[in-house]
């Protein structure tokens, strides 16, 4: 007899792991609006999507605990969404800080299908670039088209390659953001799993 699966619930929401819930908390903390599972394609539900003006799918790994973890455990995520999905996709994993590079502190993977390293913008080619994801700011001091909405101090996520601007929020400054600083991203990952330490799962359907 198989035990049945455990969700837990946050904020009203259903979530299928603790991890789920420690990664909304860690978006609320960062002022960055989410919904949970928002589009299915059939036999795969993204678990978030992050909203902006650019808006960015995400797939949860809470047991990927390093980057070729998460890398082997999300390499069928572009493939499920290839008919469904056109945007960004971000693969996180138990932590918001994987790996570093060139001391830029690696959130996880980011697929986009706009941008493709030979110049190639066929728009029936929906091969995803993976690229690292980093974790950054925006201290709004400046946009391309000096949109208000941007004139505020906003956290995300930029891939290493690319288009550099911020998921999900869209600024761009002087062609990338910074990195977000290690000990901040650290303070709100522990204010996030915190928040949901006392959470209970109870069994699935």
């Amino acid at each position: 007899m198989t035990e049945p699966s455990r969700t837990y619930n946050y904020k009203g929401y259903e979530m299928r792991s603790i991890a789920e819930c420690r990664w909304a908390a860690f978006f609320d903390i960062c002022e960055i609006k989410w919904q949970v599972e928002p589009l299915s394609t059939g036999d795969y539900i993204p678990d978030f999507l992050l909203f902006g003006e650019n808006p960015t799918l995400v797939e949860v790994k809470g047991g990927a605990t390093t980057l070729e973890a998460l890398k082997q455990e999300t390499e069928y995520v572009p493939e499920r969404l290839v008919d469904h999905w056109r945007g960004n996709i971000l693969c996180v994993g138990a932590s918001p800080v994987l790996d570093d590079f060139c001391g830029l502190p690696v959130v996880g993977f980011m697929f986009e299908d706009c941008y493709h390293p030979d110049g190639h913008t066929d728009p029936t080619d929906r091969t995803w670039w993976r690229e690292l994801a980093i974790a950054s700011y925006c201290d709004g001091k400046f946009h391309e088209n000096n949109a208000p909405a941007h004139r505020q101090r906003r956290f995300g996520f930029r891939p290493d390659g690319g288009a550099f601007n911020l998921r999900p929020w869209g600024c761009y400054e002087g062609g990338s953001c910074p990195a977000w600083p290690l000990d901040d991203i650290e303070a709100k990952w522990a204010e996030a799993t915190n928040t949901v330490r006392y959470l209970h799962g109870g069994a699935k359907g």
